[in-house]
């Protein structure tokens, strides 16, 4: 390091003497991996510049992160001579952004919690009704969960529902929305659809992809769905009762064999 103005040593914890000469590893957290740096070197001899954001550690170890940009520095001839970086914390801005992704989100599964699970399902009814296209609300049981638990394990269990929610949100469409309802119950909302036949395609896919071979920590596990439905606004209800009409066609499915879907119907519900 050639120079450093006073508000890099605000940041880091370090005076303007203890750097100057010293390699910017110093700063080095080991939160990203040689790929990372590689990566970005390449871009500063390719492009003369590189903007990202990087995780590095103050002289009292404390972590922050910075937005950073550095350019070269050329001579006459083209070479780079030095770079010129320049950073702003933005450390309490990541982490306001982890305590919102902790709120709206599942640590375990990644999926939308309640409430904004919530949110999402109001607007998809919204953009229903104006759009006058057809949405899916989907209340998906995983079968035998309990017995899988008691012959595989907690852990083994544990991994099987962090795949399986991978899996679900693989199979669906970005627009698209899946949430945990605890345990091994799922809810999704399939907007934007025109009829019952595309609800159906979309839901083999998730229900094929669940089905398929899990490899977990080394042992075979297997696990499949039964799931219930009700399509809003041939079902023209409140979201609550939505919800309550695709849990009790759920359970309706697995009382009907498991591994298979049942759909909501209001006349024989009455």
């Amino acid at each position: 390091m050639v120079d450093v103005n006073p508000a890099f040593c605000a940041i880091t914890g370090y005076s303007r003497e203890e750097v100057i000469g010293q390699n910017p590893r110093i700063l080095h957290s080991g939160k990203q991996s040689s790929d990372f740096y590689t990566a970005m070197w390449g871009a500063l001899r390719k492009n003369g510049h590189w903007k990202g954001e990087i995780w590095n550690r103050k002289k009292n170890g404390e972590l922050y992160a910075e937005l950073i940009s550095i350019n070269a520095l050329l001579d006459e001839a083209g070479n780079a001579i030095n770079y010129v970086a320049l950073f702003l914390d933005i450390t309490a801005v990541k982490q306001q952004a982890n305590l919102e992704l902790m709120a709206h989100y599942d640590s375990f599964t990644g999926l939308p919690k309640h409430a904004l699970f919530i949110d999402r399902f109001k607007q998809a009814l919204a953009r229903s009704k104006r759009d006058k296209t057809l949405l899916a609300i989907c209340y998906l049981g995983l079968d035998h969960f309990s017995q899988v638990n008691n012959t595989l394990g907690h852990e083994t269990c544990d991994a099987l529902l962090i795949e399986t929610a991978k899996r679900i949100k693989v199979s669906m469409r970005e627009k698209d929305t899946a949430s945990s309802m605890g345990g091994d119950e799922f809810v999704l909302l399939i907007g934007d659809i025109h009829n019952v036949v595309e609800c159906e395609h979309a839901l083999n896919r998730i229900q094929g992809a669940i089905a398929e071979p899990h490899l977990i920590n080394g042992r075979k596990a297997s696990i499949t769905a039964s799931s219930g439905v009700v399509i809003f606004p041939i079902d023209n209800a409140e979201h609550e009762i939505l919800l309550r009409h695709a849990e009790q066609a759920m359970r309706q499915a697995k009382r009907e064999g498991k591994n298979c879907r049942h759909s909501f119907d209001s006349a024989v519900d009455a």
